[in-house]
């Protein structure tokens, strides 16, 4: 109503929450955001076993299902059980999600879009993504969950024309004077081909950066991504990637030229790519890392506590 409550979860704000007493009149999404950390802080302290998170959303836009996850291998795993596109590299440009926060705390987090608001079959989409949830988190057999193959079938034949795994390549950031609006037409998952118009801002008409996909078009009059573009990923290197991982070759990136760790953070390292400079990016991604910052030639990349997991 005021925020997107999904961009408010920066760790310096969530201690703030903890830190102060409730304002004598917060605006709608402070409130939620309070009574959500309560829910989760309380929830996290009664588990016996590993936390599964499971973010349900829906778009202003149509298309079809799909999952978001920050890449780890425990997210990846608990993906592919939907059967839908998987989205990688999110977290590279939008921050304050609670998806970074949950997965920042340690925890295994999935952020499931089923669809259209208003569409009867998001909510189907969302039911089907609850019980096989339940099931690959063990708190429930499969046979225990009547119609389950049926379930993930719905899922799998709604995104059957797309390829299974996308990374993120760009979004549009928006401000409250930009005057963005979306040309009617488009759907999550459109292809789309460089300089293409898709919007108009006040300046006149947005084109695309590059080929691909458009996705999360915004057709409503609230938000801060206009859309995004994406390309599909080969799973081949999905398999490369978790081969990598799990031999920890990431403890030699350090020793190439122009990689350094920073002293405060184990989980990050410092790279010039001015030295480092052949497929530098793509390299930290299959080892778990993702773009933190960028100035010039000098690159900050973290990765999950998850990632070799």
């Amino acid at each position: 109503l005021r925020r997107d409550l999904n961009r408010m979860w920066l760790p310096e704000r969530v201690a703030e929450v903890k830190r102060q007493a409730a304002p004598a009149e917060p605006n709608p999404e402070e409130f939620e955001q309070r009574e959500l950390l309560t829910a989760i802080e309380e929830a996290l302290a009664r588990r016996t076993g590993e936390a599964i998170f499971l973010d349900l959303h829906t778009t202003s836009s149509d298309g079809a299902p799909f999952v978001l996850v920050s890449d780890t291998l425990r997210n990846r795993h608990l993906a592919e059980q939907f059967k839908v596109p998987l989205i990688l590299g999110l977290e590279e440009c939008v921050e304050g999600t609670i998806l970074n926060y949950i997965n920042e705390l340690g925890h295994a987090a999935l952020g499931f879009e089923a669809g259209q608001h208003q569409a009867a079959s998001s909510l189907e989409h969302h039911e089907a993504a609850l019980w096989l949830t339940l099931v690959a988190a063990g708190c429930l057999k499969a046979e225990a969950v009547p119609d389950l193959d049926q379930k993930r079938a719905q899922l799998s034949h709604a995104a059957r024309s797309l390829p299974k795994v996308f990374e993120v390549r760009y979004r549009r950031a928006l401000r409250q004077d930009d005057e963005f609006v979306m040309k009617s037409g488009f759907t999550n998952f459109y292809p789309v081909d460089k300089a293409q118009t898709i919007a108009q801002d006040r300046h006149g008409p947005v084109v695309t950066e590059e080929d691909g996909y458009l996705f999360m078009p915004l057709y409503q009059k609230q938000g801060e991504d206009g859309f995004f573009l994406i390309r599909p990923i080969r799973p081949f290197w999905l398999h490369v990637s978790a081969w990598l991982r799990r031999a920890r070759l990431d403890r030699l990136l350090h020793w190439l030229p122009g990689v350094h760790k920073l002293p405060a953070n184990q989980d990050g390292l410092h790279i010039n790519t001015q030295v480092a400079r052949w497929f530098v990016v793509e390299i930290c991604h299959l080892l778990g890392y993702r773009k933190h910052a960028q100035t010039g030639e000098e690159l900050i990349v973290y990765r999950r506590r998850q990632t070799t997991a």
